[in-house]
C-alpha cells in the first residue's frame, strides 16, 4: 500500500511538472513577436544609429517600419530622406519606394485622400464628369472598376479625383517626376530624349492611343490596347513609348508600363517643365 501511495505521489508531481513546462513554453511563444516587435520599436527611436550617415539611416528606419506595418510612418521617413538627403546613396532607391507607395495611395479606392463620390446628374456624361473634376476618362475608368462607357444613369455615384499634377523632366539625368504641388509623388526613368527642347515651360495639350497611324482617343474601341502619347503645347514634344525599331522623334520616351501609369494620372493643362541640361 505504501508503495502504490508513493508511485501516485510521483505521477501527479509529473503530471504538475508536465504542465507547468507546457504553460511556460507557451507563454514564450506567445510573447516572443511581442518582446520582438518592442526591440524593433526601440531600436527605431533610439536618437542615434552608430555608423550611418542621416540618409542612410533614415532609410535603415524606413525598411525597418515597412516591416512593422506602419506605412505611413515609413513615407515620412522616406520623403525626409528625399527632400533633405538627395545625394544620398540610398536616395535613388527611396525615391522608388516612395513613388510605389504614393502611387498605390493615389490610384486606390480604399485610400480616399484627394477623392470625391460625385452623384450623377440629368444630362452628364463620363467626359462631362471628367472634365468637371478636372480628371480624365482613364483614371474614371480605373477608380470605378468600368471597362466601358456604356452605361450612365441618374443617380449613380461614381468615385473622382482631380489631376493637377505637375511634371518635370530632365532630360540630363533622364527623369521625369511628378509632384503634387511641392510633394514628390514618383520619379520615371527616361529610356530616350530626343531634341528635348530643354529649359521650357510648357503644359500637356492632348493624350491620345497610337494604334499603327491611326490615333484613338479614350473611351473609344482600341484605346486600352493602344500605345499611349501625350502631347506638349509647345517646341512639337511628346511623351511616349519607346518601341524598339521605331523612329522615336521628338520629346521623352519611357517604357509601356510607365506610359499606362502616365496616362492614368495625367490630363490637358497639367503643367510640364523641361529642365536645361547642366553645362
Amino acid at each position: 500500500m505504501i508503495f502504490i501511495k508513493i508511485l501516485a505521489g510521483l505521477v501527479v508531481v509529473g503530471v504538475i511538472s508536465a504542465t507547468a513546462w507546457i504553460v511556460l513554453h507557451a507563454k514564450q511563444t506567445m510573447t516572443a513577436p511581442q518582446v520582438e516587435q518592442e526591440r524593433v520599436s526601440a531600436m527605431l527611436e533610439a536618437a542615434e544609429m552608430p555608423d550611418l550617415e542621416p540618409g542612410e539611416r533614415a532609410f535603415q528606419k524606413a525598411h525597418e517600419l515597412i516591416a512593422m506595418g506602419r506605412a505611413g510612418e515609413a513615407k515620412e521617413k522616406l520623403l525626409y530622406l528625399v527632400n533633405f538627403y538627395p545625394g544620398s546613396s540610398s536616395a535613388p532607391q527611396a525615391r522608388r519606394i516612395l513613388g510605389e507607395m504614393n502611387m498605390d495611395d493615389l490610384l486606390s479606392t480604399e485610400h480616399m485622400a484627394g477623392k470625391t463620390t460625385h452623384t450623377v446628374k440629368r444630362g452628364e456624361s463620363f467626359v462631362s464628369i471628367a472634365n468637371a473634376s478636372k480628371s480624365n476618362l482613364d483614371c474614371l475608368m480605373h477608380l470605378n472598376g468600368l471597362l466601358d462607357l456604356n452605361r450612365l444613369r441618374p443617380g449613380d455615384e461614381l468615385v473622382v479625383m482631380p489631376l493637377n499634377l505637375r511634371v518635370t523632366v530632365d532630360p540630363g539625368k533622364k527623369t521625369l517626376t511628378l509632384w503634387d504641388g511641392g510633394r514628390f509623388v514618383k520619379e520615371y526613368g527616361l529610356l530616350a530624349a530626343e531634341k528635348a527642347g530643354a529649359g521650357l515651360r510648357t503644359t500637356i495639350d492632348n493624350k491620345a492611343g497610337v494604334a499603327g497611324e491611326r490615333r484613338v482617343q479614350a473611351g473609344t474601341e482600341g484605346y486600352r490596347e493602344a500605345r499611349k502619347r501625350i502631347t506638349l503645347a509647345k517646341a512639337g514634344l511628346a511623351i511616349g513609348e519607346m518601341v524598339a525599331g521605331e523612329k522615336s522623334g521628338r520629346g521623352f520616351f519611357l517604357s509601356g508600363p510607365d506610359m499606362e501609369e502616365l496616362a492614368l494620372v495625367l490630363r490637358p493643362g497639367n503643367e510640364v517643365e523641361i529642365l536645361a541640361k547642366a553645362p
